[in-house]
Formats: C-alpha cells, sequence, structure tokens
C-alpha cells in the first residue's frame, strides 16, 4: 500500500500492487549521495557462504558472520519436469529437424553439473553454453506471463496499425497513379526521342518536315482533346452525382414505406385470422380490435404522407392532383374552364368549341381563337403547337410533354402522368418531336428519316439506321409525316466535337455548347426547321448561368410551378427545358402504384366489421396491388441503372480522353522509322503505299513486326469511285462477307495481315462479346442454306451457353455488382443484429418479470408473518402481482415496438439491395448473350478508337504462350520426380531444395477457376499496390514472350 492516500495512482491488476507515486530520486539522494554509499555496503560469495561487509566513513571495515540463508526454490520447477518427461527428437519433422536444447541456470553452471535424477530426459539433446542465448537478463518471468494481457496488447496494436493504414488508402491509390501516369508521360517522351537525330539526317527534307509537322499536329491535337475532354468530364460528373443522389433518395423511400407496409400487412393478416377464428362479432375483443385498427389507420396515414413527400421531391404533380401549364378561359375570358368541362372521362373532347381532336396526331389542341391565363395572370392566344392535357385540363407545348408509347401506337403525355400502369412498363416511350414545317410556304421539309421499325424496339430503347451511313443508332425521339401520317424514327451521327470522327447521337454524348463552345452533355435532339437535320441539344443554363442538367429543377413557364430537368427540346429556335420524360412516367407509375396499395389498405380497415369472407378477400387484393407495386419498383428502378451505367461508360471515356488525349499510343510515322503519337481520327500517309492521307482508327500489335502498327489504310468505294480512306461512316464492300454496308471501324486481316475495314453487316452493329467470329462464304450454292441454319443454331447454342454460365462472369461486366454483393452482406449482419438485440430485449423482460414476481411474493411473505395469515392475502398478491405485470408490458411493448420497427427497416434494406442486385444481374444476362434483340449491349465506345490486341495476333500469342507453360508445368513435374526419388533422411539439402519446388508446384495447381477483372476500389492498400504491379508486369511481358 501507499505511504499516505494522496500518492495512490492506481492498481495493477496483473502484478496484485498499488501503483504509488515517489518522490524524484534525486531529490532523496543526488549522484554525489550515491556515489558515497557504493561501497558502504557489499556482499561477496567466498567459499560456500555468502560475506557481508561493512565500510564506515573512516575507512574500517567491518566483516559480519556469513549468511547461511537456506536456498528457496528448486533447480527443476514442476513445469520443466513435466515438459521433460517428452522427447522432442519424437516430434519433430523429418523435412526441418528440430533440435532440443537444454540451457542450465546460471547456479548450476556455476556449481558444474545438474543432477541426472533430478532431471532426466531420457533422449539426445544439445546443451546450451554460457553466453548462447536465454542469458539471465533476457529472461522472462512465465510465472507471472498472463495471456489475456499479452493478447488484449497485441489487438489494440493491430487495430491501431490498421486504423491507420486504412487512413493513408486513398493517398497510396492517388500516389501510385500519379507515378504510372508520371512514368508513361517519360516512356511516351523517351519513345518519341529515342534515335531521331540520327534517323532525321538519313531521310529526305520532306519526308523530316512533313513528320515535324504531323508530331507537332499531333501534340497539339492531344492538348486541344484534353482540354475539351476535362471540359466534358466535369459536366458528365455532375449529371452521375445528381443520378447517384436521386437514387439514395429513392431507395430511402423504398426502404420507409416498404418497411410501414410490411408491418401494416403482418397487422392485416392478424386481424383477419383473429376474425377468421372468433366467427361471431360480438365475441371478439374490442379493445385487441381497436388497438389493430388504429395501428393500421396509423401505418396507411404514414405511407401516405410518405407518397406525399416524395412526389413533392421528384415534382409529380399529376400524383398530387394538380398539374402544370396554362388554364383556358371561356369566350369571354372571365371564368376559368375546368378540365370536367373540356374532357369527357374516356379522354374525348367535350367541348367542341374549345377544343378538337388533332387528325395527325390524336392530341387534343384548343381552338385558335382561344385565350388561356398564364403564371402572370394575364390572358393570351394559345399558340398552335400546344395541347391539352387530358389528366389535368391545362394547356401545355407539346414539345417535351408527349411521347409516342410504342404498346399504343400513339402519343401520350408524358408529363404529370396519372393514367395508371401500363402493360408492358420495359417497352419505352419515346420522345415526340414535331415534324418542322417551312415557314415561307407552310409545306413540311424534306428529311430522309426512316420510318419507326416496331421489331428494332427492346426493352429500354430502340434502333435505326442512319438517314446518311445507315449505320446502326439509338432511336432518340419520333415523329409524324403531317401528311402521310409516318411514324419516323429519329436520330442520326454528328460530328464529335473531342475526336472530330463521325460517332452516334445518345443522350449524355458530348456536344458543344450553342454559345460559349463548352463541351457538355446531350440532353436531347431536335429537327431543324430549315434542312431538317437532326441536331443535338444541350447547354441549358439557369438564372445564375450555371449548368443544368438531368435532374435539376426549373420554373414551368405557363404555370410557375417548379419541374424537374427531363430532356430539352426546340421552340421557335430556342433550347428549352422540359419535365415529361419515360422516367417521368415510370416515376408517376411508382408513386401511383403506391397509391394504390393504401387504398387497398384503407378498403381492408373499412371491411373489418362488415363481412369476413369480404375482408379475406379485400387482404387478397392488396397482396396483390403490393405485387403490382414491386413490378412497377422493377421498371423505374432497371431503366434508372441502365442511365447510371450509360453515364458511368461516358465518364470514363471523358477521363481517359483527359489523360491521354486521344493517345491509342506510339507508333512508326510512315515509311520512316520515327515514333509519333496514335491520336484517334489524325490523318497520316497510308501505311500501304498510296498518296492518301487516312485517318487512324486504333492500334493493333504487328506480331511479326513485334511493333504496334496503326489501324488505317484505304479500301474500295462503294459507289465505285476507286480507293479511299477507311473511314468511320463510309461504304464499302466487306472483304469478309462481300456485302455493302457502312464502315464502323478497322481491323486486320487473320491471313494477310492487312488492315481492311470493319463493315456493318445485315444492318446489325456488332454488340460487345468476347468471341469474334469471321465467317466465309464458300462458292457451293447448294449449301448457303445449311449455312444459314448453322448460324441460326450457333447463335441459339452461344445464348444458352451464356445464361447458363453469366453468373460466374459477372464481375467483369458489371463493377456496379462487386458494390452491391458487399452492400448486401453488410446488410444481413445487420439485420441478424437488429434480430439479436430483439431477442436480447426479450431476455431482459423476461427476467425482469421472474425478479419482480419473487420480489412480490418475498414481500408477501413477510406481511404475512408480521400479520397473520388471512384469506385475504392472496387476492391482495395476485392483485399487485398483476399490477406490475401490466407496468411491466406497457413498457416492453413500447419497447419491443421500436426494436421491431428497426428491424423492419433494416429487412427492407436488404430486400431492396437484393432486388437491385437482381435488376443488375438481368442487365448482366442482358450484356453477356450478345443478342442483336437487345439494347443494353448497345456500344458505342468503339467510336472513340481502340488500342487492344486483334484475334489473330491473339491467336499468334496463344502458340507461343502454351508451349511456355507447357515447359513450366513440365520442369514443375521434374522437380516434384527429383524430390520424391532423391528424399533421404540425412540429406537435409535435398530436402530443403525438393521442398521448396513442392511448395512452387502447390502454389502453381492450387490457382483453380477463370481470371476475372477485380474492382481496384475494393481493393486493400496492400492489394492495390500488388495488383497493379501485376497489370504493369504484364503489359511488360507481352512484349517479350517468344
Amino acid at each position: 500500500v501507499c505511504t499516505i492516500p494522496r500518492d495512490y495512482q492506481g492498481y495493477d491488476k496483473v502484478l496484485g500492487l498499488c501503483i504509488c507515486q515517489t518522490d524524484r530520486l534525486e531529490n532523496i539522494c543526488d549522484s554525489q549521495c550515491r556515489r558515497q554509499q557504493r561501497d558502504t555496503l557489499q556482499i561477496t560469495c567466498a567459499e560456500e557462504n555468502p560475506q557481508l561487509f561493512i565500510t564506515y566513513r573512516n575507512g574500517s571495515k567491518l566483516l559480519c558472520q556469513g549468511l547461511s540463508w537456506s536456498q528457496k526454490g528448486t533447480a527443476c520447477p514442476p513445469f520443466r519436469r513435466q515438459q521433460l518427461k517428452y522427447s522432442l527428437d519424437r516430434y519433430s519433422s523429418n523435412i526441418p529437424t528440430v533440435f532440443p536444447i537444454k540451457k542450465y541456470h546460471p547456479w548450476l553452471q556455476n556449481k558444474g553439473s545438474m543432477d541426472a535424477d533430478s532431471c532426466s530426459t531420457g533422449g539426445t539433446a544439445c546443451s546450451l553454453k554460457k553466453g548462447g542465448g536465454w542469458e539471465p537478463e533476457e529472461q522472462i518471468d512465465l510465472e507471472s506471463f498472463n495471456t489475456s494481457v499479452f493478447f488484449e496488447l497485441l489487438l489494440r496494436q493491430s487495430r491501431s496499425v490498421t486504423a491507420k493504414l486504412g487512413h493513408f488508402k486513398e493517398e497510396v491509390k492517388t500516389v501510385y497513379r500519379k507515378l504510372t501516369s508520371e512514368i508513361s508521360a517519360l516512356k511516351n517522351i523517351w519513345i518519341m526521342t529515342l534515335n531521331i537525330p540520327e534517323e532525321m539526317e538519313s531521310y529526305e527534307s520532306t519526308m523530316t518536315e512533313n513528320y515535324l509537322k504531323a508530331k507537332q499536329q499531333a501534340e497539339e491535337e492531344m492538348q486541344h482533346r484534353k482540354q475539351l475532354a476535362a471540359e466534358y468530364e466535369e459536366g458528365v460528373n455532375k449529371q452521375m452525382q445528381l443520378l447517384q443522389h436521386d437514387l439514395k433518395c429513392q431507395e430511402e423511400h423504398y426502404v420507409t414505406f416498404n418497411s410501414t407496409l410490411r408491418e401494416a400487412v403482418r397487422l392485416a393478416e392478424m386481424l383477419t385470422d383473429k376474425m377468421a377464428c372468433e366467427g361471431n362479432p360480438t365475441t371478439w375483443s374490442q379493445p385487441d380490435c381497436k388497438s389493430l385498427l388504429a395501428q393500421i389507420d396509423a401505418a396507411s396515414n404514414r405511407m401516405s404522407s410518405l407518397i406525399i413527400t416524395e412526389s413533392h421531391r421528384l415534382k409529380a404533380w399529376g400524383v398530387l392532383g394538380e398539374g402544370t401549364g396554362a388554364h383556358l378561359l371561356n369566350k369571354a375570358k372571365t371564368r376559368i374552364l375546368t378540365k370536367q368541362e373540356l374532357v369527357d372521362p374516356n379522354g374525348s373532347a367535350r367541348a367542341p368549341d374549345v377544343v378538337s381532336v388533332d387528325p395527325v396526331t390524336g392530341l387534343l389542341t384548343p381552338n385558335p381563337q382561344c385565350a388561356m391565363l398564364l403564371s402572370s395572370q394575364c390572358s393570351g392566344p394559345v399558340p398552335s403547337n400546344h395541347f391539352l392535357h387530358p389528366g389535368t385540363g391545362k394547356v401545355l407545348h407539346i414539345a417535351g410533354n408527349v411521347g409516342y408509347d410504342p404498346i399504343r401506337s400513339g402519343l401520350v403525355c408524358t408529363v404529370d402522368s396519372a393514367s395508371g400502369e401500363r402493360q408492358k412498363p420495359e417497352i419505352p416511350i419515346f420522345p415526340y418531336i414535331p415534324y418542322p414545317v417551312c415557314p415561307d410556304t407552310g409545306l413540311p421539309v424534306k428529311t430522309k428519316l426512316p420510318v419507326l421499325c416496331p421489331e428494332k424496339i427492346f426493352g429500354l430503347g430502340g434502333l435505326m439506321a442512319d438517314p446518311v451511313t445507315e449505320i446502326e443508332v439509338p432511336v432518340l425521339g419520333v415523329t409524324i409525316h403531317p401528311h402521310t401520317g409516318q411514324k419516323l424514327a429519329v436520330g442520326g451521327t454528328y460530328l464529335n466535337p473531342i475526336t472530330g470522327t463521325l460517332t452516334p447521337l445518345e443522350i449524355g454524348g458530348p456536344m458543344a455548347e450553342p454559345e460559349g463552345g463548352k463541351i457538355v452533355p446531350i440532353l436531347g435532339v431536335g429537327l431543324d426547321g430549315n434542312t431538317g437535320e437532326v441536331i443535338p441539344l444541350g447547354g441549358l443554363t439557369d438564372p445564375s448561368g450555371n449548368l443544368m442538367l438531368l435532374g435539376d429543377s426549373f420554373i414551368e413557364p405557363l404555370s410557375g410551378k417548379i419541374a424537374r430537368v427531363q430532356g430539352a427540346h426546340l421552340q421557335q429556335d430556342m433550347v428549352l427545358p422540359h419535365s415529361g420524360s419515360y422516367q417521368a412516367v415510370l416515376e408517376a407509375e411508382w408513386l401511383l402504384s403506391q397509391s394504390r396499395v393504401v387504398d387497398a389498405l384503407k378498403k381492408l380497415k373499412a371491411s373489418v366489421l362488415e363481412d369476413t369472407c369480404l375482408a379475406a378477400d379485400r387482404l387478397a387484393a392488396l397482396k396483390a396491388s403490393v405485387e403490382d407495386m414491386k413490378k412497377s419498383f422493377t421498371a423505374r428502378f432497371y431503366h434508372a441503372m441502365h442511365c447510371l451505367q450509360s453515364f458511368k461508360k461516358k465518364q470514363g471515356i471523358a477521363s481517359n480522353v483527359k489523360s491521354n488525349g486521344g493517345n491509342l499510343g506510339m507508333i512508326k510515322y510512315p515509311g520512316t522509322e520515327m515514333w509519333i503519337p496514335a491520336v484517334f481520327g489524325m490523318k497520316i500517309p497510308d501505311p500501304g503505299g498510296s498518296s492518301l492521307m487516312v485517318p487512324i482508327l486504333g492500334i493493333d500489335f504487328d506480331w511479326n513486326s513485334r511493333q504496334p502498327s496503326p489501324l488505317a489504310g484505304t479500301m474500295e468505294d462503294g459507289n465505285g469511285k476507286g480507293l479511299v480512306p477507311i473511314a468511320i461512316g463510309a461504304r464499302t464492300i466487306s472483304p469478309i462477307t462481300g456485302e455493302i454496308g457502312p464502315v464502323i471501324g478497322a481491323q486486320t486481316h487473320p491471313q494477310t495481315h492487312n488492315v481492311i475495314p470493319v463493315v456493318q453487316s445485315f444492318r446489325a452493329l456488332p454488340r460487345a462479346t468476347d468471341s469474334e467470329l469471321i465467317k466465309y462464304r464458300g462458292e457451293v450454292k447448294d449449301i448457303e442454306e445449311m449455312c444459314h441454319f448453322l448460324e441460326g443454331s450457333s447463335l441459339q447454342e452461344a445464348e444458352r451457353r451464356a445464361s447458363k454460365y453469366f453468373s460466374s462472369q459477372l464481375g467483369t461486366a458489371l463493377p456496379l455488382l462487386f458494390k452491391a454483393d458487399r452492400d448486401e452482406k453488410e446488410q444481413e449482419i445487420q439485420v441478424l443484429l437488429e434480430i439479436r438485440k430483439a431477442l436480447e430485449k426479450l431476455m431482459q423482460f423476461a427476467k425482469k418479470m421472474q425478479e419482480e414476481e419473487k420480489r412480490i411474493h418475498v414481500q408477501m411473505a413477510q406481511r404475512e408473518e408480521q400479520r397473520g395469515c388471512t384469506s385475504s392475502m392472496e387476492t391482495v398478491t395476485n392483485v399487485m402481482l398483476r399490477q406490475v405485470i401490466l407496468a411491466l408490458a406497457s413498457e416492453f411493448q413500447e419497447c419491443m415496438l421500436k426494436q421491431q420497427a428497426n428491424v423492419e427497416t433494416a429487412y427492407t434494406k436488404l430486400e431492396f439491395l437484393r432486388d437491385l442486385s437482381g435488376i443488375q444481374t438481368q442487365q448482366a444476362k442482358m450484356l453477356f448473350c450478345g443478342s442483336q434483340h437487345c439494347f443494353e449491349n448497345y456500344e458505342t465506345a468503339r467510336y472513340y478508337g481502340s488500342s487492344g490486341i486483334s484475334h489473330s495476333t491473339c491467336k499468334a500469342i496463344h502458340h507461343s504462350v502454351i508451349p511456355l507453360l507447357k515447359s513450366m508445368v513440365q520442369m514443375l513435374e521434374e522437380d516434384s520426380r527429383s524430390y520424391t526419388s532423391s528424399e533421404t533422411p540425412g540429406k537435409r539439402g535435398v530436402k530443403g531444395t525438393a521442398s521448396s519446388s513442392q511448395s512452387k508446384q502447390d502454389a502453381f495447381s492450387s490457382q483453380e477457376g477463370e481470371l476475372i477483372a477485380v474492382d481496384s476500389a475494393a481493393l486493400s492498400t496492400r492489394e492495390f499496390v500488388i495488383y497493379q504491379y501485376g497489370i504493369s508486369f504484364l503489359q511488360f511481358l507481352k512484349l517479350h514472350i517468344d
């Protein structure tokens, strides 16, 4: 214990001692004091017993008698005797060979030897001499060693180190990416400057001048593209943030709404079961029924409130019973005409003098003499390009608020939708674009738009042939010819402002802003009023001058209400935002399906006291409405995930071009040995020897020269104009199939190794599949029909095999699946934790009830002893016990309701993640099937250049790599046989070599399964560095494998 209480500092549990505060040694006895006392007391070990000497200040010494205290302890403690019963030689491995070592105590070493009787091992062991280790100052007192404290310290230190390493994960990745970028830049500079002075002297001045000019042009183009790609990436990143925020908000709404719905359905089932069991309404327990009805009513009110809140967030005014647009006025302009006065319940016109049906579009259009009330409370005439919304009775602009529904084969309203569920919600609604009419003549402008093909309409989108080049492009809208009534598909190609090459138009692609020239994402398309050409639309800005994208808010001019940007349209040569789209219809249908669930729940509640059979039918109707709600959720989120993945691809393209400026690699300038950057779309002299300048469409690795070669060359023009450059969009005859079609790329011929065009044959763009099938047609005409049959069978078999094995390869197609799987696993753990908490609360309640019951009985027993036994004592005990139980039950019920709500919320979020994972899995399946009857696998990345290895080059690499791998396997097998034949107990060196080769063989043979791409964000710092190092090492070996 401490001398005084204020010196107490704590207690050491391991040593069992108090920790006291002591004065500094310098304050008690300084260094001079200690030097004086150094020789005052001395103990020497002479002969057998130690002796004590005391030295006085005058120098005299006093010899005390020899200290003859008994030797405490034992030279061989119990744990040592227990250990020595076993010979370590018997338990040692044959390969590493463990040698037992004896270390005598220093007292025994001084004595000379150890008693053979006290410590006998029965085996052979080496004796460790003094100074060979385990010296007294290095020994550990195992008697006072506490393993729990030791492992607590290790765990604390491990967690601390892991946490600190986790803080630097992103920093390490950033530094690594910067290093790789700098190394890549240095490599390009080294290649460009390698042997240039010596080579340039051997060429003509014209060739050198052309080379220097092409090199300077390539470098300037790369810098220019980097700036443009940076502007484009900024817009795409903002769009990605808006989409991810919207998905997060919808996830929160889904979890909150469905957790409340689960509780309501459970209460409804309890109520119907109770009604079915009791039968007679007069015998029902009124408090229980009232409690269940009150809880159902509260749940329905919460769900209604959630629907209203989400409708306000999504600006779904039609779900709220409101709508955007302007009101129509009567002829005297004194009164607003209501929807009931204008439109019949079936959607037809009720007031022919005010509205009429357009014979071409089928829309309700106000008559020219009608007036409308604007948001400024002023009246004005109704323009000709407006229509009457049949659901709200308000006037809106046609462009941007009307869409073409392929299921109904007609136009529908895509804004303020409140019509209900569609039969096939996965079939998209295309934006309707009014056909351009010449303002001078009033006649329709001539266009080359093709007729919409129903066979080319799939889930999430449709495909069409570009009216100029016939390249397969996405359908971005539909228009109707005012004279013929034909439904024409709107879409096409345009000059990409970043690459300068022909690229299909698609939502989110890059376009130059009309005013400032900044690169922004495309939000829609329109038809030019003079030429009828399809033009991209975008570059919307808010009053503050900030860029507006999909999901931003704007003020609808006719009603003054806030709406969400769903696209852009042309109105009198002005680009304006609109709030109607296929996405808005899906959102409205999802909210309406939730409203139908709430209505079914309210009907069930109203029919409880009427009839048991009626209540059961209402419960079945409630469950059916829940299933319909799940279908609408699947359609909504399927489209949302498709949009997110589409913009993620564009984000990757923008980031790639921003980092390399469109540089696909380094190539030799044609006709020289000097290197220049291969910029996609840049023109160089024809490597084939013609005098034409041809664009670079990619890079391939020439296996013969072991150097990269440009995919650029010439071809025969499809219109008979002779030799022309291979360019995207040009028509030519396919050297593989012999058919005429547009060029969509370039490749190396597998036999001749010449650059040939990739021609889109049969009006079908090759899909994003791993296999590259090259078909040759025979000269014999009799087997042509059989070839078509075999091709169809092969396609069916490929689809079946991909559908069977797609689950094992999802990681290579959708990186989002990694995150979905991790989130699902974490949420499963969270659900189990919430259930465990609820069970713990239940056990605590049961234990508390037992304790209270025991306490009451003890109190009653004591009172009986004091007052004597009476007949009423038992009754009093029961009453008190019942009161306590009711109080505890009320407290427990409140606590369990909270726990149950937590469990419902956690489980609903787990259901959401599972549904989301199922949606992503279905999209991955569509990608892997490679079917042309699918919109998900339409790829436009090929129009930004490719630098991959061709099919023929891969075959050549395989021919060289496979023998190398076979030789490695043979070497490992020989090492294994050598290990088996030469293994002897006495040859330790041979054992070590064999063990090493065996470990190499085990490591080689333990790798099973297929290699898949991994998500770098899911890797730890150490795994990320190793993974990137492995990739760089493989890329290095690729150019040096024989």
